[in-house]
């Protein structure tokens, strides 16, 4: 049912798209919009659905993108990230690329091609990446069992005795 639901309005939203006047279309689009709305409270890929029904600049699209992301959504991940590099603040382009990382972890093979593609086309993305992977690799370095320690002055006890004597 929820997959059928989500393909049914994915559909007329993409539809809609296309032919914006067409009555009949938004007329089918709001007699699912209820049922829609229900299953995307606790469906991260009916939330990415709904969020189709919104302009991809509006502010509500990139709010149910990323609480569809965060749900682990790896549409929404590339499609909330897709969002975000277009602001190009640096806080955005952070969220951005752990969006990719998750991406890159996931097991979904289709999604990660077009996060790669994403990387190739934006400078500033693959930038942040290497920043990132280049940060990780340093606090793993410094906080393992076979981390480099931070030097320690060593004392002589004999020169320490002698200069509490003095």
């Amino acid at each position: 049912m929820t997959m059928a639901l989500s393909t049914k309005f994915t559909t007329l939203v993409n539809k809609l798209q296309a032919s914006p006047s067409d009555p009949m279309l938004k007329h089918d689009l709001l007699k699912c919009l209820p049922e829609m709305k229900a299953l995307a409270k606790v469906n991260p890929w009916a939330l990415f659905c709904l969020a189709q029904v919104y302009p991809q600049t509006s502010p509500q699209y990139l709010h149910m993108m990323t609480k569809s992301a965060d749900s682990g959504c790896t549409n929404a991940m590339l499609a909330a990230a897709i969002v975000l590099l277009k602001s190009a603040s640096s806080g955005d382009v952070k969220k951005a690329a752990r969006y990719v990382q998750q991406i890159r972890q996931s097991n979904d093979s289709y999604i990660i091609g077009l996060g790669e593609s994403l990387v190739e086309n934006s400078p500033i993305l693959a930038k942040e990446l290497k920043n990132q992977a280049r940060s990780n690799t340093e606090i793993k370095k410094s906080c393992g069992f076979f981390a480099k320690q931070t030097e320690k002055e060593v004392v002589d006890p004999v020169v320490a005795q002698q200069g509490l004597n003095a």
